[in-house]
């Protein structure tokens, strides 16, 4: 639990979202992306507020090599890699082909033209 007097450190690899949060815009942005962005903030922000917490915003460079061990370098990592879990949307699987494949075009309108007939002809006898 964070208490009232403490120092929280948010760092961050997006230097627009750090500016965002040192200098928030008087207004919510039209864009829907951005309003998303501009709500975190925020809330961020009044959070701290609220529970009387000091914020630290830092922008830490993004895409570092697994044998990059800095702290800021391995937390946006793991970061990166708990968005990426979250975002992916789950592969394509392409369906295995079936025993039976399906009748070619011709033979299905030659199928639908008979049964047409026997339906045609069953209304006219009846």
């Amino acid at each position: 639990m964070i208490e009232a007097g403490e120092l929280v450190v948010v760092r961050c690899d997006n230097q627009g979202v750090c500016l965002k949060l040192l200098n928030p815009p008087s207004r919510p942005p039209a864009k829907r992306n951005l309003r998303l962005v501009y709500d975190c903030a925020k809330w961020i922000r009044d959070l701290a507020e609220a529970k009387g917490f000091e914020l630290s915003i830092r922008h830490v460079k993004g895409h570092q090599p697994e044998s990059c061990k800095d702290v800021d370098a391995v937390g946006n990592r793991r970061a990166d890699a708990l968005a990426t879990s979250i975002f992916l949307k789950p592969a394509k699987v392409k369906k295995p082909p079936r025993a039976n494949p399906t009748p070619s075009s011709a033979a299905r309108a030659a199928k639908i033209s008979a049964t047409v007939a026997k339906l045609t002809l069953g209304k006219v006898q009846a």
